[in-house]
């Protein structure tokens, strides 16, 4: 139900809400962003509208293709009531990342969270122990979440200069049809990519229905943790997109690509370094919370989190195109994985079973990567060859965690005439960034009152 929730909110509104982190700028340089916004939420409205009424008429196929057999068709009620509050949340998400407004945006998030765990929690406990109260709970987050986020933006809006510049309906089509239009397709490729395997789990691994679903239960609690760092791949990438922008306006190119390869390396010795401390920590939450119910789960963990990482890096690289305006081959990106995942899944998922579904899973993901990078450096993106040894290093997270550290520590530190994956520069800007840490952080400065900051980097 979340999958879906998470596929059909973006496919609603055509992919509109996610042109804010690349044309808010754009337009608020030529005195428009106000005609710009309120067009944009108007036809975002009534494209909900029609999303919750055809979702509402055809919940019964919907249902049967979702959870595969037909008495779960009656959630799809609750699913189509959830819609509106999703995509009214991830409306707001987009528009304060895009305005850079990020702590409110974090505090958002926060919110949606706590809310989300206790009226969920609150229902399973004194109304009913199923996928209606968790449904329940999600919308019931995201509606209050949402409400709370357009007190803001209304303030923000009142403040907006009027527009000193009219913007034609056909302008504004002409602009941000054809990137909207291709984001839509990534958006429905992305999320299709994302809960493929599962759905083939459910019909296409020989399984009973409730059978499938029990294995469905056992990769979702594998991918919990990995899930938290693609979402946190997700932040950086929104968060990152308005700045490449508006150095891609100003016709900073070479920038866009120093800033990206410098981000792209942080996150892949970053992520690569959470997920080997979530498989040392991983028998905690297996073996404590869980209580060795989720043992599928706990053998394919590594396998997920190598997942998690390369979405991570995927996310933010599509940066580069979506400045270059070439988002058509984002799309293609995902479609290359899509068919490989497919694909994958029809070979070793009957053979294999769950393992099988990640492997094909693990397949498709780094050949999606491999085609990104080949697109980024044709149209112009200066990639850094030291940020290969960093793309690889997930791969050894399912040979064990020790190993993994051992050689993400070469990676970055050096080892013989390896002189490390960061550039001179880079090490300059990590040292600040630390030095400018620990005078904010009163314990961090007492713990390294005389510390070498570019030693310990």
């Amino acid at each position: 139900a979340f999958n879906f929730l998470m596929l059909a909110a973006p496919l609603a509104v055509l992919g509109l809400p996610g042109s804010f982190g690349r044309y808010v700028d754009h337009f608020r340089q030529r005195g428009q962003l106000r005609t710009f916004l309120a067009r944009v939420t108007g036809m975002s409205v009534g494209l909900s509208c029609l999303a919750i009424a055809l979702l509402t008429v055809f919940r019964e196929p919907v249902g049967r293709w979702l959870f595969g057999r037909v008495e779960s068709t009656s959630l799809m009620w609750l699913i189509a009531a959830s819609l509106g509050a999703v995509i009214a949340f991830n409306f707001l998400n987009s528009l304060l990342t895009a305005l850079r407004m990020y702590r409110v945006n974090s505090q958002m998030q926060l919110v949606q969270t706590l809310l989300y765990a206790a009226v969920s929690v609150g229902l399973l406990w004194g109304w009913q122990a199923g996928p209606e109260s968790v449904v329940i709970g999600f919308g019931v987050a995201s509606l209050v979440t949402a409400a709370g986020a357009s007190i803001v933006i209304a303030r923000v809006w009142r403040e907006l200069p009027p527009p000193s510049e009219a913007l034609s309906y056909h302008s504004l089509t002409v602009k941000l049809a054809p990137f909207a239009f291709w984001l839509w397709v990534t958006n429905w490729l992305a999320n299709s990519f994302e809960m493929v395997d599962r759905w083939m789990i459910i019909h296409y691994s020989g399984l009973e229905p409730v059978a499938a679903l029990e294995l469905v239960g056992q990769y979702h609690s594998a991918r919990i943790l990995p899930v938290l760092l693609i979402g946190v791949g997700d932040l950086l990438a929104n968060m990152l997109t308005p700045h490449l922008s508006s150095d891609w306006e100003a016709g900073r190119r070479e920038q866009v690509s120093q800033r990206l390869n410098f981000v792209l390396k942080l996150t892949g010795v970053g992520f690569t370094l959470a997920a080997i401390g979530i498989l040392w920590f991983s028998p905690l939450l297996f073996h404590l919370v869980f209580k060795h119910k989720f043992a599928g789960g706990e053998a394919i963990l590594s396998w997920a989190l190598a997942c998690a990482v390369w979405t991570a890096v995927s996310l933010i690289t599509y940066n580069y195109l979506w400045c270059a305006e070439k988002s058509r081959w984002v799309s293609f990106t995902l479609g290359v994985g899509l068919v490989i995942s497919a694909t994958s899944n029809f070979a070793l998922l009957p053979q294999f079973g769950l393992l099988g579904a990640v492997w094909a899973t693990t397949i498709a993901k780094v050949g999606a990567l491999a085609v990104l990078i080949v697109l980024v450096r044709r149209y112009g993106m200066q990639f850094d060859w030291r940020l290969l040894p960093i793309l690889i290093l997930p791969a050894l997270l399912p040979v064990g965690p020790w190993i993994a550290f051992i050689a993400l520590a070469i990676v970055v530190t050096g080892f013989g005439r390896w002189r490390g994956c960061f550039t001179t520069a880079e090490r300059k800007q990590i040292r600040e960034q630390v030095e400018r840490v620990s005078q904010r952080l009163p314990v961090i400065r007492r713990w390294l009152p005389t510390a070498n900051v570019s030693s310990m980097t």
